[in-house]
This record gives structure tokens, sequence and C-alpha cells, in this order.
């Protein structure tokens, strides 16, 4: 990597979105550095270890690096967050403006933060689809922290004069580690060629957002490469699946799966929510789960 170049600083680029990220922006010609607590050394960027809550350990990072543009990914998610919501604050919160506070003083120009349409809680009485000028209600503290620092972004661009998008995710699904409290949304492509079962804790006639990492990941790269981007907040591309639906899907897909529903309701975002703003702006594939499943098996 060139040392005068400028380079895109990847937040959590050895998770689920992470990885594709950074692979689609070195494919687009892009110096990456990705940063993560337990980094992955692969080929084509830079891995290095770092903790967005420890400012000085960031800022060896800004000093080594040209730092242009920030797509922040890294966060404890649902379950942690409601498990241990002190460290939840210091690592989404905390850690987030950690991240700001050196674009303002480094001169980033593009900051991408990876929130959630957990922001939007359940907002079931609402008539149509939900879109990104409706109001956030979050139902839970992992929702409450995408909030907060969706508006400590905005508000930071504002004053120091630097682009900041919210990129709001749905669940996101794809091949990889398997979380301890949603593995299904990876054990759906990691068993996919083996005989086994997958558990999905929903009923059968609950609504899911899922989208594949990779179109995720693309989804981002679109938002951090598009010349005038005329909002703060884009909702990402993704498709609405039954529970029911899903599991008969995977099951004539894979090889000998069993695939069972659990009894929970879906709760902490909408089953409708519109993503045109995002179509309007960023030409782009609309996500096919089923496309990507199919490709996976065949690979």
């Amino acid at each position: 990597m060139g040392s005068k170049e400028p380079v895109v600083l990847v937040t959590g680029g050895s998770g689920l979105v992470g990885r594709p990220v950074c692979r689609r922006l070195v494919r687009l010609g892009m110096d990456v550095v990705s940063i993560s607590l337990e980094p992955e050394k692969i080929e084509g960027y830079t891995s290095l270890s770092g903790d967005i809550t420890d400012k000085a350990d960031l800022e060896r990072i800004f000093d080594a690096y040209p730092i242009r543009k920030v797509v922040h990914l890294a966060a404890m998610l649902v379950s942690a967050s409601r498990q241990d919501p002190e460290k939840a604050t210091r690592v989404n919160v905390l850690g987030s403006l950690n991240l700001l506070e050196l674009c303002r003083d480094t001169g980033v120009d593009h900051f991408i933060y990876g929130s959630s349409f957990s922001v939007l809680g359940d907002q079931t009485e609402s008539v149509g689809p939900i879109t990104e000028s409706s109001p956030m209600q979050p139902i839970d503290f992992y929702g409450e922290t995408k909030r907060f620092v969706e508006h400590l972004g905005m508000v930071m661009a504002d004053k120091h004069g630097f682009t900041f998008i919210a990129a709001r995710l749905p669940i996101v699904v794809g091949p990889g580690v398997p979380s301890s409290t949603s593995s299904y949304r990876m054990d759906m492509f990691n068993l996919l060629n083996k005989a086994g079962e997958i558990h999905i804790p929903f009923t059968p006639d609950q609504v899911l957002p899922l989208a594949h990492s990779h179109d995720v990941a693309e989804a981002i790269a679109g938002l951090l490469t598009a010349e005038c981007p005329r909002f703060s907040v884009y909702h990402l591309p993704y498709e609405t699946w039954r529970v029911s639906d899903l599991c008969k899907e995977i099951e004539s897909i894979g090889d000998g799966l069993s695939v069972k529903c659990g009894d929970r309701e879906f709760i902490g975002s909408p089953s409708r929510i519109s993503w045109e703003r995002f179509s309007q702006e960023i030409a782009i594939e609309a996500p096919s789960l089923k496309r990507r499943l199919l490709k996976h098996k065949q690979s």
C-alpha cells in the first residue's frame, strides 16, 4: 500500500459484513485498512488489531495511514448489548465518538455508519412501508445506541464539514463464524452442503427483513462511491421472508438439511421498510437470497 495514497478505514473488518466490504472496496481500486479485535490476514488489504474504545490505539492508526474515508461497522449486537449495556455504551457510542472526533481532526471526508433497522422499532400500526423520514422508535438498548450515533454523526458532520451517512442494515445472513445467539444466519450457508439441523428461533408466521452479506457490501460500497448522495440516512436493500417459506427454501436447496422453527416473535423493526430512496440514487441489483443460496451450493 502506498503511504501517500488515500485510505479507506473499515472497522469491524473481520465481521460478517466487514470482510465482503473490504474485498469489494479493493476490487474498486481502493486502498483499505481493516481493524478488528481479532484481525484476519487476508491478501489484498491491511488487517490490523484495533479497539475503537481505545482512542490512543485509533490515533496510532490514523497517524500511520492517510485515512480519508471511514466505513464504521464495529458494534455489539442486540443480545450482547442487552446482556452488557455498559460495555455496549463504550463500544457502540463512545467508540463511535472516538472515530468521529478523529475524522474531524484529520480531514476525513466520508463517514459511512453501519446503523440498523432496529432504530425504527416495531411501528406495527403504521400504514404503508416505513421510510427514512419515519420516526425512530427503538424498543431495545442496541437500537437506542444506533439512534444516538446517527444523531451524533449528523450534528458533527454538519458542524465540521464532512459527509456522514447512516446506512441502516436489515438482518444480515451469509457464510461465516456462527454467532452464539443467531447462528441460523450463518448456518443456512455453512451447512448447505451438509446434513444437519438449523434452528430459526421465530414462529413460522413471522416475517424477517433479510439480506446477504455480499449484497450489503455492494450497497455500502455504492454509498461510499456515490458522487453526491442527497441524504444522510438510507435503508439498504433487502427481501422480506416469512419464516415458514424460508425453512422450506433452505431445505429444498440443501442436502439433507432439516430446518426447524421456534416460538419467538420477531420484534424490534417493522416488517415493511422502504428502500426506494436508495434504489433511486444507487444502481444496484435487487437482492435475492434464493440466488445467493444456489450460488453458494454450486460453489
